[in-house]
């Protein structure tokens, strides 16, 4: 196993015309701030990321790699 980079929006090594992700839904952690010996579990939900058009177009515009 690897890793390599690649730019993003060039369609390199033909990469970003064969994408599947999934994106999950709710799951659950410990809780990181347990410490009392009593950790329980507790549920989170993922937030999508690109979903944030301001967040993406304020990268886009200052030039920053994802």
């Amino acid at each position: 196993m690897g890793f390599f980079r690649i730019e993003l929006g060039k369609n390199l090594l033909k990469i970003e015309s064969n994408i599947a992700w999934a994106n999950p839904g709710t799951f659950s952690v410990f809780d990181p701030e347990c410490t009392d010996g009593d950790c329980r579990l507790r549920s989170m939900t993922y937030t999508d990321p690109s979903q944030d058009i301001q967040l993406l177009e304020q990268r886009l515009r200052i030039g920053v790699q994802f």
